[in-house]
């Protein structure tokens, strides 16, 4: 298919064989209308080549569904896509309730992780980042030297009376016939006090990507288990079973080796199914990396999560002296690329750039 169209040319000539453009590329603009999901809008792009992807503006502007040639690349949970109005921060049961999956799960900004209680505040599981609706959204077609590109803007605030104000600006990229979309955000404290820092960034790779037929390649600089379940499962963790009925979740804690820069990757590499997902970001900004396994049947689902900190909230990270914080006015960037590998050769030549980080 690619390969067909690319032959036609570039943009502008291919366009002669069509009326409207979205026939070959584009962004739709849609509310949906049904149950918990009623009235989120959620914007649906296509790049031409096989590549489809939901932005859901209501909710931190976060990438639901995700496939590449009608084939899914994302785990979707059992409740669905939920309107952020339902959304109540208590405990674990505020996000499990209201965690859609998808490709893409935003939590933060000054708590992500396990549950708690800090200084009186009672915390949710991951925060209420992954409920929050985005401010001064834009979607557009962008048409410049070359081919279009998708271009998608937004702002999440998160704010209370007496305490935090943080903001962050996401920027949302997908160019015609490439197979890859790029993520920037920036947080900012607009406060006047410093914050606490805690971001992590819930990738969620599910069927057919993720099967048994699929393994994990990172560059792996050091390892340690959660728990006592996660350690049971710690020689299989880049290895994928078959679904298992009650079958526990574990979650694997990573530091990446990287590029002086930072720069680093994590490959779901499936053979069977054709095609392999790259996930690009930077341990500069994002130094501890999870990955949440989940086995079981009906959540069957890989979590590559780089963070901040690990998962286990926010009185951990400070009872440990890990903490990060947000001095008033500054601004992190956290960027993200995600690109699909078709051929073998560029898959061969993402396992030797990971390897390659090793040394």
């Amino acid at each position: 298919m690619r390969g067909g169209i690319a032959a036609m040319g570039g943009f502008n000539e291919v366009t002669r064989y069509v009326g409207n453009q979205y026939q070959l590329f584009g962004i739709r603009d849609m509310t949906l209308n049904s149950g918990r999901e009623k009235g989120v809008r959620i914007f649906a792009v296509k790049n031409g080549s096989g590549l489809e992807f939901e932005v859901v503006a209501d909710k931190a502007l976060d990438i639901a569904d995700f496939r590449y040639k009608g084939a899914g690349c994302c785990y979707l949970s059992n409740p669905g896509i939920v309107n952020p109005q339902y959304y109540v921060e208590d405990g674990r049961d505020g996000f499990d309730r209201n965690f859609s999956g998808g490709m893409l799960v935003t939590c933060g900004y000054t708590h992500m992780g396990a549950p708690s209680v800090d200084n009186g505040r009672k915390l949710g599981l991951h925060g209420p980042l992954p409920a929050t609706p985005a401010e001064e959204v834009s979607a557009r077609v962008e048409y410049r030297e070359g081919d279009p590109e998708v271009v998608i803007l937004g702002r999440m605030r998160q704010a209370q009376l007496s305490a935090e104000h943080i903001m962050s600006e996401r920027r949302i990229t997908c160019k015609y016939m490439e197979n890859k979309i790029v993520i920037d955000d920036r947080v900012c404290n607009v406060g006047f006090e410093t914050q606490p820092l805690m971001m992590l960034y819930h990738f969620n790779f599910g069927y057919p990507l993720l099967s048994p037929h699929a393994r994990l390649v990172i560059p792996e600089k050091s390892y340690a288990p959660r728990d006592a379940v996660t350690e049971a499962g710690s020689e299989n963790r880049l290895r994928f079973e078959p679904p298992g009925d009650g079958r526990k979740e574990e979650c694997h804690f990573y530091e990446f080796f990287s590029e002086p820069n930072g720069a680093t990757a994590a490959l779901v590499k499936n053979e069977m199914l054709g095609f392999s997902v790259l996930l690009r970001f930077n341990v500069k900004q994002l130094a501890y990396i999870t990955e949440w396994k989940s086995m079981t049947s009906g959540d069957y689902a890989l979590g590559i999560n780089p963070g901040t900190y690990t998962p286990m909230g926010r009185v951990h990270a400070k009872e440990h002296n890990l903490l990060q914080y947000i001095e008033p006015g500054e601004t992190c960037p956290f960027r993200f690329e995600l690109e699909i590998l078709e051929t073998e050769a560029a898959v061969s030549q993402a396992e030797q750039y990971i390897a390659s980080l090793k040394h």
